[in-house]
This record gives C-alpha cells, sequence and structure tokens, in this order.
C-alpha cells in the first residue's frame, strides 16, 4: 500500500497567491498608468515647443526684411514690454520700389509689420500693415502665457523672450504633470541699412 500523498492546495496557499497575483496586477497598472500620463506631458510638451518655434522662426524670417538702426523703425507698445499685452511693429523695406535709389532706406513705399499679443485670450497676432487692432491679422501661436520683445538700437537686434503653457487658463503654467510650460528665447539679427 502506498503512502497517502499531501498534494493539495490549501485554502492559506490559495489566498497568498491570490495576494501575489494581486500586488503583480497593481503594480503592472501603476507602471501603464505613470507610462501613460509620461508619454501625454511629453506630447504636449513637444506640441508646445513646436507652436513656440513656429511663432520664433514666423519673426525672423520677416523682421530679417526690417529698416533697422532707429528706435523710430522698431516701435514696442509699451515700452518696454514687461508682461501682459504687447505689440511690436517694424517697418519693412519694399524691395520692389520703382527707384533704386530708395532701396535700404526709409520711403513712402516701406510698409510695416506688427506681432501683438493679447493676454486675455493667450494669442500672438500677426499683422500685414498694421493701423489699429481691427487691421487683418492671423494668428500665428496661441497657448502664449508670456510674449515679451525687446529692442536694443546700439546692436540692432530684437530679443523675443516668449512662454507657452498647455492650457494657460487654469493660471498653474509650469506643473509638469497637469500643465507643462515651455519657454523660448530667440534674436533676431536685423539688416543695417539707413533711414534717411
Amino acid at each position: 500500500m502506498r503512502p497517502h500523498s499531501n498534494k493539495a492546495t490549501t485554502l492559506l496557499e490559495l489566498i497568498i497567491a491570490v495576494i501575489l497575483l494581486g500586488i503583480l496586477v497593481v503594480g503592472l497598472s501603476s507602471i501603464e498608468t505613470f507610462s501613460r500620463r509620461h508619454l501625454r506631458t511629453t506630447d504636449q510638451r513637444t506640441r508646445l515647443q513646436n507652436d513656440l518655434s513656429y511663432l520664433l522662426e514666423h519673426m525672423a524670417r520677416n523682421i530679417n526684411h526690417a529698416i533697422g538702426l532707429s528706435s523710430e523703425t522698431v516701435v514696442l507698445d509699451p515700452s518696454p514690454c514687461s508682461g501682459g499685452d504687447c505689440r511690436i511693429t517694424v517697418f519693412i523695406d519694399n524691395l520692389s520700389a520703382t527707384d533704386p535709389d530708395l532701396l535700404g532706406m526709409r520711403d513712402s513705399a516701406d510698409y510695416n509689420i506688427s506681432y501683438s499679443f493679447n493676454s486675455s485670450s493667450h494669442t500672438v497676432y500677426y499683422y500685414k500693415n498694421y493701423v489699429d487692432e481691427f487691421s487683418s491679422k492671423e494668428v500665428v501661436a496661441s497657448n502664449i502665457e508670456t510674449f515679451m520683445p525687446s529692442y536694443s538700437d546700439t546692436n540692432n537686434y530684437i530679443e523675443v523672450n516668449a512662454s507657452a503653457c498647455w492650457d494657460p487658463s487654469l493660471g498653474t503654467c509650469g506643473e509638469e504633470i497637469r500643465n507643462p510650460q515651455v519657454d523660448m528665447n530667440n534674436r533676431i539679427e536685423m539688416p543695417a541699412v539707413s533711414i534717411n
């Protein structure tokens, strides 16, 4: 006769196995939740970086044609821009002027462009031939938290500091998980031309 074998699973062993399995499932789901949250935050930061890069590249491309070397050809409103609503206007040399002697000089054929930040809508607008806020405009960037251009007439460049926030209306920009923030700046060299 064979000895009786006790290979059956006891209730205690079953409870321990269920608890260990539960701990494993909770651990894996926590890792998955963290990964998903991190992926979302990274995606939001990437989109903000793209928006700010587009804004700064748009400004650099257009301001490179500006008539520089004068505070009359670059207008900051208010001056200095220190947060809140702000506008920078520069005069652009009309390269299709009929008189070649006027190229590179300020004359009646030139026009202006303007970048205006509206702090209540968190938007930067681009105006070609700015007259007032009702002039034709296009949205260049949204979700902008701060937009602070400055002009150095001694070195003839415009420096732009801007920050974007995923949801500026929350008022807690920079909160890494819920509302990431991206800061960028750019120095835009202006051509050295005469204003006479």
